[in-house]
């Protein structure tokens, strides 16, 4: 039997491959979080336009539905340290040069390019991690790494807000560049022990892709608890591109905080981080207290919290509001990995995952257009509110209208162990 201090966060950071993928990992987080309030703060105050936004982020969002198949199989087939080191170098000089970019359309280019080195980098970095530590650390691992990042989503956003509120949008992209810089650092430092396949003949990653698509969606669509929680996930794209689009402009526009505006879009973006952080720690106890389709539905009820927007409540409740929001998203993603994990052969669970994330991207791509065409026509709050409204009703109604609901109460949860965390 293994000693706790061996599974403990400390063990596995003295673990040197594992601690430079970590550090890695961390940084390209943290430049991430950044970027995700620097452009659309940079884009909105060029433009002052919700549709452009809108457009902007679907531009970003494209090479996500397009790599999704490949980039795995990449993953697989190339050098996973030269690859995760020269998309960073792509990241570093496409942020690098956006402050310098006067046009919404450079912007876009460069925000594409930053999507496409981010896509081809993520099946890498999971592909990776397991390498780095034995089996037995795994589980605290993953969980070290999914803690942490979600933290750096907390810090990145409040640090792009700072320093677009006091010194401007430069500096923030800037420092995201020197994020990245710091990645590639600590991938220098990165040896990897396995030897991984060559490459195989060429033309057979496109028919490989397709061949896994279509096993996916099969699986996907005769699963019930994959189509039900595929149905209420494209629904909550209508509730994040709400809170992403509609909250800049809300923020903006109707609080009218003037200078404090930057400062308090971060602020909202760090407070749902935070809810994530702490519902990711709760969700194993509550799950033993309520059950796991409670702890599902209780998730998808979510986004009824952005609905108080219509009465303009003071910043202090909307940051509540928003890091409870967070707190039910992280109770829905774990409820929902746990039941598609079970629910999914382990011999079909790459092939359904890629799938299921591209079903998901194609549904963010249409909800960010739709999403800044409604919010120049009827405004930020009723755009958020509705959506709320749709969503918060709308994920349970999907779960019980696919027949997801009725399976999951046949499944036996396995319990989630926290040694050594």
């Amino acid at each position: 039997m293994l000693d706790h201090r061996e599974t403990s966060y400390r063990a596995v950071l003295r673990n040197d491959s594992f601690r430079w993928l970590w550090l890695a990992i961390l940084f390209s987080r943290i430049g991430g979080a950044i970027a995700q309030i620097a452009i659309p703060l940079l884009v909105y105050k060029l433009t002052g336009s919700s549709r452009l936004l809108g457009a902007i982020f679907v531009i970003e969002t494209i090479p996500q539905v397009l790599l999704a198949p490949i980039a795995g199989m990449l993953a697989d087939r190339v050098d996973r340290r030269k690859m995760m080191i020269r998309t960073a170098y792509v990241r570093v000089v496409a942020v690098a040069i956006i402050p310098f970019s006067d046009n919404v359309w450079q912007i876009a280019a460069l925000a594409v390019v930053v999507a496409i080195a981010q896509s081809l980098s993520l099946p890498a970095e999971l592909a990776a991690l397991p390498e780095t530590v034995p089996a037995h650390q795994l589980v605290p691992a993953l969980s070290l790494t999914q803690v942490s990042t979600n933290a750096m989503r907390i810090i990145g956003p409040a640090v792009g807000a700072s320093l677009i509120g006091f010194v401007g949008t430069a500096p923030a992209f800037w420092t995201e560049a020197i994020c990245f810089l710091l990645a590639i650092a600590s991938l220098s430092r990165l040896r990897l022990s396995h030897v991984q396949p060559q490459a195989r003949e060429r033309g057979s990653i496109i028919s490989s892709a397709r061949a896994e698509i279509a096993d996916g969606l099969r699986v996907a669509w005769r699963t019930p608890i994959v189509r039900g929680v595929t149905a209420a996930e494209c629904l909550w794209a209508l509730i994040g591109a709400a809170t992403t689009i509609a909250g800049l402009v809300y923020v903006k526009q109707t609080l009218d905080l003037g200078n404090r505006a930057e400062l308090v879009y971060g602020l909202l973006a760090a407070s749902l981080s935070a809810g994530a952080v702490a519902g990711a720690l709760l969700a194993s106890a509550v799950e033993r207290r309520i059950g796991r389709p409670t702890l599902l539905t209780v998730g998808y009820l979510g986004p009824l919290l952005v609905i108080p927007v219509l009465v303009t409540p003071p910043v202090p409740v909307l940051l509540l509001c928003w890091f409870l929001f967070g707190l039910a998203d992280a109770f829905a993603v774990i409820a929902m990995q746990a039941y598609l994990a079970e629910s999914v052969d382990a011999s079909m669970r790459g092939r359904v995952y890629a799938t299921w994330h591209g079903v998901i991207t194609v549904s963010w791509l249409i909800c960010y257009g739709t999403v800044g065409w409604i919010t120049d026509q009827i405004g930020p709050s009723w755009t958020m509110a509705i959506a709320g409204i749709i969503v918060g009703i709308g994920g349970p109604l999907a779960l019980i209208a696919t027949g997801a609901m009725a399976d999951v109460r046949q499944l036996r949860p396995a319990l989630v162990t926290e040694e050594g965390i």
